[in-house]
């Protein structure tokens, strides 16, 4: 132990203790300010991992129906960037509207059959649209009465028309990172 009895040795001693606890809370106040912002960053990190939207693309073609549809089964909403279907990796329609007026004979059969046609539902422009998780855009919905020759005719060229196109959808994340794109063949 310490047992000097000179005052100027004691003085010393006594202001270092002084300095050392004068300093001390200021010392756990940056150490604390330090551990929450890197607490913050892992945090944030984190959260830009985990909400990551994933596109899902559901065709439905039976006797009565054709469909195709967007959802977004991932975590977190998704911004569509840019929709575009194209044929030889030429990109020539930016929606399934101009695609299938595209067609002479689908245009001819729709103007022949204008009551038939007017099933036909397709979303004009999926660019620049919000879709939530778990929640579907319709791009293309034809239904019809599949004993009506007439009708079974014109959901034939439908099918026609859109087969051999390839939809390539470039989509982000509500953080804006890097665009992601995603190919299928219709």
């Amino acid at each position: 132990m310490f047992c000097s009895t000179d005052p100027i040795l004691i003085e010393i001693v006594q202001s270092k203790w002084e300095i050392i606890i004068n300093y001390l809370p200021l010392t756990i106040a940056l150490l604390a300010v330090c551990v929450s912002l890197y607490s913050n960053h892992i945090q944030r990190n984190h959260n830009k991992k985990s909400v990551k939207p994933l596109i899902k693309i559901n065709r439905k073609d039976i006797p009565n129906e054709i469909s195709i549809t967007l959802m977004n089964c991932g975590l977190g909403p998704l911004l569509i960037k840019s929709f575009d279907i194209s044929i030889n990796n030429l990109v020539i329609f930016d929606n399934f509207n101009s695609l299938l007026r595209s067609s002479s004979v689908l245009m001819a059969a729709r103007a022949e059959h204008a009551e038939e046609a007017s099933y036909i539902i397709s979303d004009t422009k999926p660019a620049g649209k919000w879709l939530a998780s778990k929640d579907e855009m319709e791009l293309l919905m034809y239904r019809s009465d599949s004993t009506d020759p007439v009708q079974k005719s014109l959901h034939d060229k439908i099918l026609k028309t859109i087969s051999g196109h390839e939809m390539i959808i470039t989509y982000s994340d509500i953080y804006n990172m890097k665009p992601l794109e995603y190919k299928e063949l219709i």
